[in-house]
């Protein structure tokens, strides 16, 4: 499947966008976030997780790449790890909910 040329047409309750969005143009890096909000679920969460070193093909990295998530995803951030090598976030639509619910 080519993305963002193909996508699926179902709703998902999970997202996983990992390694592979900054091979990506960054019109369809933000593209793919814009597809994948679209195809998430009420209480659905979005995962990314990039290298964070620019990729020769297109000089972008994971740290540009989730820059662009988190402009075109409107949604709480849950989670974010970093290391020197790699970047996890977690986007959700209720994480506000899911910390309560931890807490209590």
């Amino acid at each position: 499947m080519h993305v963002p040329q193909r996508w699926p047409s179902a709703q998902f309750d999970l997202i996983v966008l990992g390694d592979f969005l900054y091979y990506l143009p960054l019109a369809d890096i933000r593209r793919v976030a814009a597809l994948a909000l679209h195809s998430l679920a009420a209480r659905g969460e979005i995962i990314a997780c990039h290298w964070r070193h620019a990729v020769q093909e297109t000089g972008v990295g994971g740290d540009e790449v989730h820059f662009e998530l988190s402009k075109v995803l409107p949604l709480q951030r849950a989670l974010r790890h970093q290391e020197p090598d790699f970047i996890l976030e977690s986007w959700s639509r209720n994480a506000q909910d899911e910390v309560a619910c931890k807490a209590a």
